[in-house]
């Protein structure tokens, strides 16, 4: 068969890429879908609406921790909705320090899942072993939003410094949107400290003083902003 029948049976049963010389045309992506009108596409549409039925369900929208759905995308349902920003921690232990305990809360733009961003304490370690309290004091600032994630109106972290001998957990359960309830439990297995405490807390949101020593310092460890403006 020579090659001019071969062009022609071609061209004959390949009609639809629109001649055998040219290239088929290049698929058309599928729209992205907002069919509730609130500014999300559809989950199933590569957006990130869970429910593209209902305008009052999107990933910015406000968690009604009553009505038993996830309002807000995040996979969670009847979260509280944190306050987001500086929170302040205090203790009724005797032997520890009432006020310098801090974290920050903040919100993951991508997911709308909250997370603690920043961690600063001050905690007196108790060795029964070789009888004596230590003074500890920490700070981390470098917290991400997989590493410390609210979840449920609760938070556990535990933290192991590399090559330290410190460990770190603590457990928090948030009442409300500006209250929490937390145990703090520090060891430390140094042989000249060889102490641990657990300690009880309890927090709220509070916006930082610039003018308070121990609010500035740790606003200018967690973002290096005296304010905890950043952010």
């Amino acid at each position: 068969m020579s090659w001019r029948w071969i062009l022609l049976l071609c061209c004959l049963t390949v009609p639809m890429i629109g001649g055998c010389d040219q290239a088929p045309p290049p698929e058309k992506r599928r729209p992205l879908v907002d069919a509730d009108g609130d500014g999300y596409p559809s989950t199933d549409f590569g957006g990130r609406d869970c429910n593209d039925e209902d305008v009052g369900i999107n990933p910015l929208a406000k968690e009604d921790t009553t009505n038993k759905r996830d309002d807000n995308c995040n996979g969670q349902i009847d979260e509280f909705t944190l306050t987001t920003g500086h929170w302040r921690l205090t203790t009724q232990d005797a032997k520890q320090d009432k006020s310098d305990w801090h974290f920050e809360i903040r919100t993951n733009s991508e997911t709308g899942v909250q997370y603690v961003r920043c961690i600063q304490f001050r905690v007196r370690l108790t060795s029964k072993e070789l009888n004596k309290d230590t003074d500890l004091s920490f700070w981390l600032s470098g917290l991400g939003a997989n590493e410390a994630k609210i979840e449920n109106n609760r938070v556990i972290w535990e933290y192991k410094p590399t090559g330290k001998e410190e460990s770190f957990t603590l457990q928090a359960q948030f009442t409300s949107e500006n209250t929490v309830t937390a145990t703090m439990t520090v060891t430390d297995t140094t042989p000249t400290i060889k102490g641990t405490a657990t300690v009880n807390l309890s927090g709220k949101f509070e916006k930082p003083d610039a003018k308070n020593a121990e609010d500035s310092a740790f606003c200018g460890r967690c973002y290096g902003d005296t304010t905890c403006g950043a952010g």
